[in-house]
C-alpha cells in the first residue's frame, strides 16, 4: 500500500502539477484571454447585437438543458417531485424556442426602440 501523502507534500504537488499546466498552455490562456477582451469590446461597441446574440445563445441553453432534463427523466417516474421537474423541463424547451424565434422579446421592447433610449433629447413637433 502507498503512504499516505501528508497536507504540506500534497499542497505542494498540486502546486507544482498546476504551475506545470500554466507554463505548458500559457499560450492558449493567452489567446483565450484576448478573445474575451475582443468579445468585450465588440458588445461594448454593439450593444443591441451582443444582446440578440446573447438571447438565441440563451434560447438553444435552455432547448438542449429542457431536452436533456426530458431524457433523464424517462424511466424516472419515482423521483421526488417527478411532475414538477417535466413541467419544468417542457417550460426550458418552450422559452427557449420563443427565445430563438424572436429574440427581440428577450432583450425586451424598451431596447429595440432607439427613440425612447432616455439620452436623446425630445424636440417638440
Amino acid at each position: 500500500m502507498a503512504k499516505p501523502l501528508s497536507l504540506d507534500a500534497a499542497s505542494s504537488a498540486m502546486r507544482e502539477a498546476l504551475q506545470e499546466t500554466v507554463r505548458r498552455n500559457s499560450l492558449l490562456f493567452l489567446v483565450q484571454a484576448a478573445l474575451m477582451v475582443v468579445a468585450g469590446l465588440v458588445a461594448f461597441v454593439y450593444p443591441l447585437l451582443s444582446s440578440v446574440a446573447l438571447a438565441v445563445f440563451l434560447g438553444w441553453m435552455l432547448i438542449f438543458a429542457g431536452i436533456v432534463q426530458v431524457i433523464s427523466l424517462i424511466g424516472a417516474t419515482k423521483v421526488p417531485h417527478f411532475w414538477l421537474q417535466l413541467v419544468s423541463a417542457v417550460l426550458s424547451v418552450i422559452i427557449g424556442f420563443l427565445f430563438v424565434r424572436n429574440p427581440g422579446v428577450a432583450v425586451g421592447p424598451g431596447c429595440l426602440d432607439a427613440d425612447d433610449s432616455p439620452n436623446t433629447e425630445r424636440r417638440p413637433p
